[in-house]
């Protein structure tokens, strides 16, 4: 996973250079810990999440900047621990607290994608799920990259092609969406959103 991160890093500071200055600086050891323990999460020094936080903190979101213009890949950021901490708080939609659900991701459309608690403490082989009211099932999310390291490496494939480039005439992140569909299918084989019809 460290080899993962730092292509991520590398490929971002070459194909996405807006993102850097709205990336927040890594967490703390203690702090990216402490933060997720209370959140029910058994997390290690070793694990994925981790070392995804000890990168960087999410982004500081800027009320005067469209989110667009600080997506890790199209209409979706990584979010801060504060962030995450605030909606789950304050979240009376999708109930992440009772389905033990965890946001790490945000999407500028107000869906999330979000890891499940005792699927992470019993493997770190945990999937990535899309929660979103256009899931018409009675959760409202279903898993949608078989882990966090494929969603990394399907992001890092994505830029590597030209799949995910800077559309110069907004200067925002886009995709080629056929493309980017294929990759993420083909490398997610386990994930149920590539082929539901739970999704409007």
């Amino acid at each position: 996973m460290e080899n993962t991160i730092i292509k991520l890093d590398t490929i971002i500071k070459e194909k996405n250079p807006t993102l850097i200055k709205y990336l927040n600086e890594g967490g703390g050891s203690l702090e990216i810990i402490d933060f997720f323990k209370m959140l029910s999460l058994n997390i290690t020094a070793s694990d994925d999440l981790y070392n995804l936080y000890i990168w960087h903190n999410g982004v500081n979101v800027d009320e005067n900047q469209h989110c667009l213009g600080y997506c890790l890949f199209p209409d979706y950021y990584l979010m801060s621990m504060a962030e995450v901490k605030i909606l789950i708080t304050n979240d009376y939609f999708y109930t992440f607290k009772a389905k033990g659900l965890v946001p790490i991701f945000a999407s500028c459309g107000g869906d999330y994608l979000a890891i499940k608690i005792d699927e992470y403490n019993s493997t770190k082989d945990f999937k990535i799920y899309y929660c979103s009211p256009r899931v018409v099932n009675e959760e409202n999310y279903l898993s949608m990259f078989d882990s966090l390291s494929n969603l990394l490496k399907c992001i890092i494939k994505c830029y590597e092609e030209g799949y995910y480039f800077i559309n110069i005439s907004d200067d925002i992140l886009d995709e080629n969406f056929e493309k980017v569909l294929l990759i993420n299918k083909r490398n997610n084989p386990l994930s149920d959103y590539w082929s539901s019809d739970k999704i409007m």
